[in-house]
């Protein structure tokens, strides 16, 4: 399998050498609904402990890392038409192990720069092999760039059903009216050995590869 070109960001270049400490709670909208958004914050050195609203489905967060459960420093670019870099989306695959019904998407992210702090966080239908169509996704503001630690919860009490040995994608691309946003998606500490399918698009439609490490997600629900 063909690794993917990442472009990795480390959090020094961001201009980011400090710890986030704050906590927030906010809510965004998309489409008039709306849409919770959980920042989770702590400063550095403290132990993290990450609770979601559901049980999990599936996540690569290293929960048992008492300081820290993904590369806080580290990830991979997310940026806009309007930047240095061109367009970079980035998604990875998953393949739940029975049906459930995702309640509550979790992404380690950070924004960096751009007029507008806005992703757009999907969910895909596999399409022979890449992700296809969007079955499910909310507009965000990101935390800053880097820290740790900082997870986005994005919840949905309705939920998407997904079936078990089906693939499906979790992506972050940028949105039309925000082109010039520049934004980093954290990679794991789990796994830095096995490769992930991952994919990217840089304008031209998705193109899978490997991912090592993966971008560090959870999925939640019932």
């Amino acid at each position: 399998m063909n690794k993917l070109l990442i472009l990795a960001l480390a959090g020094m270049m961001a201009g980011q050498g400090a710890a986030v400490a704050a906590t927030s709670i906010g809510i965004v909208t998309d489409n008039g609904k709306p849409v919770d958004f959980v920042q989770r914050n702590l400063p550095a050195g403290t132990k993290f402990v990450h609770k979601p609203a559901y049980p999990a489905i599936l996540e690569n967060f290293a929960n048992k890392y008492p300081l820290g459960v993904y590369n806080a420093s580290t990830g991979a670019a997310v940026s806009g038409p309007n930047t240095l870099h061109g367009q970079i989306w980035l998604a990875t695959s998953f393949t739940p192990k029975q049906d459930a019904t995702v309640k509550e998407i979790d992404v380690a992210a950070g924004y960096i720069a751009g007029t507008k702090n806005l992703v757009s966080v999907g969910m895909y239908a596999d399409a022979s092999g890449v992700p296809g169509t969007v079955i499910w996704s909310q507009k965000t503001a990101l935390p800053t760039f880097s820290g740790c630690c900082s997870i986005v919860a994005l919840t949905d009490k309705a939920g998407v059903a997904v079936t078990a040995g089906t693939r499906y994608w979790v992506g972050i691309t940028t949105l039309a009216n925000a082109s010039d946003t520049s934004a980093a998606w954290n990679l794991v500490v789990r796994n830095q050995i096995k490769g992930a399918l991952a994919a990217q698009n840089r304008g031209s439609g998705w193109l899978a590869g490997e991912a090592v490490p993966n971008f560090a997600f959870g999925l939640y629900g019932d």
